[in-house]
């Protein structure tokens, strides 16, 4: 039930249809910050304004920052939805529901973006030319495990590289003060871990980047692995130096310039995502072995298509989703379409839960949007610190 006075987030689409307020149908008004503050008394008027697509945030220059909000006002009994015009003042909305006491967050790989972290979603999830999900499979190991194990040797690298953004670490926040919050993550890349979210409360459904495994089916190794590379054979070769003199160098700025390029070692690398930049063929016998069999190759601990997700994880989530009802639904960085997600996101409304979504792309929602689920659009590193700040404070 929608309280008085209260506006719930939706799909960025629903903001273009009409207002309706008592009965009446108004054109559409952008609603300011000033008049957002005082919606609680307002039976549903909505101030006089031209009506705005889409609204800049001023948090952070977000450029796809937008933040539309409907909500109904039951001393007016209308429906409206409007635009608004500040994400700190929109956001400021959204907090009345951190009182919540069960919540679920499902992520993906949307949170990291904000890290730098490629998602390989969409026109963009090539790797080298390959379709990412083609390297992602039991059969592309047997078949090619050197151009796997390059593939997952780069992720590896780009993740190490990266650093934990705002979001890991808000949700890292709300799970030291909510025991009662668990974290549902898609991403294999370890940056949850790293802004020192719970052990307890988080749920990793595709295994990590940084666990490896024996794949003879008769040995049971496994390890957490950080070292980068893994092997030497994997290392990302170097770009040439380029210190070689010039003779328009009169001031020796060019050789300054190299230098200071061929000391940091991350400018210095080749893009191996690049398919124009050429790599080695590694041989197998190079790969990362089983220190224990000595016979089978290891591979990447994590969750390949095909294969079944950990069922010891499964049945832990299924147990904190069947004990109680669930006040609320964050959905953050994946569109959660695909099993178990979608099913996670049903099942969560199924046990009374509002769904909230914070995406960029408003078309990356679970399903339909249903009346009082929200949806932020924008970058995740900045739009969720803020929706949980007042239940966590400042990160």
């Amino acid at each position: 039930m929608v309280q008085a006075g209260t506006w719930d987030f939706v799909n960025p689409a629903l903001a273009a249809c009409a207002v309706v307020r008592a009965g009446k149908v108004a054109a559409p008004k952008l609603v300011t910050a000033p008049i957002l503050s005082g919606l609680g008394s307002n039976a549903g008027g909505v101030a006089a304004g031209s009506y705005a697509a889409a609204a800049q945030s001023s948090i952070g220059n977000v450029a796809s920052g937008s933040l539309f909000a409907t909500g109904q006002s039951a001393g007016a009994g209308g429906l409206g939805s409007v635009a608004v015009n500040t994400a700190a003042q929109a956001c400021g909305v959204f907090t009345g529901l951190m009182s919540c006491k069960r919540i679920v967050a499902l992520l993906g790989a949307g949170i990291s973006a904000s890290s730098g972290l490629p998602t390989f979603r969409g026109a963009g999830g090539l790797w080298r030319s390959h379709d990412a999900t083609s390297l992602a499979t039991p059969e592309a190991f047997d078949e090619t495990p050197g151009l796997v194990w390059q593939f997952y040797s780069y992720r590896r690298h780009m993740a190490l590289q990266a650093e934990p953004n705002k979001a890991h670490y808000a949700l890292a926040e709300l799970s030291r003060r909510n025991e009662d919050f668990i974290t549902l993550s898609q991403n294999v890349d370890g940056l949850s871990q790293r802004a020192n979210h719970p052990s307890k409360q988080l749920h990793l459904l595709h295994g990590t980047l940084f666990t490896v495994k024996c794949t003879n089916f008769y040995c049971n190794y496994s390890e957490d692995n950080y070292t980068d590379p893994i092997v030497p054979a994997l290392q990302i070769p170097k770009k040439s130096s380029g210190l070689n003199p010039s003779a328009t160098d009169k001031t020796g700025e060019e050789a300054s310039k190299a230098i200071a390029e061929a000391l940091d070692e991350t400018s210095n690398e080749v893009d191996i995502s690049d398919a124009s930049n050429p790599i080695a063929t590694v041989d197998k016998k190079d790969l990362p072995q089983c220190p224990e069999c000595k016979d089978g190759l290891l591979r990447p601990g994590v969750v390949w298509f095909g294969e079944p997700l950990p069922e010891k994880t499964l049945n832990t989530v299924d147990k904190w989703i069947a004990a109680g009802p669930i006040d609320l639904c964050l959905v953050i960085g994946t569109s959660a379409r695909i099993w178990p997600a979608a099913g996670y996101v049903h099942e969560a409304r199924s046990q009374g839960a509002r769904v909230a979504v914070c995406n960029m792309d408003p078309k990356d929602t679970p399903g339909e949007l249903h009346y009082g689920d929200w949806f932020f659009q924008g970058d995740a590193g900045v739009i969720v610190p803020e929706i949980l700040k007042s239940v966590i404070g400042e990160v």
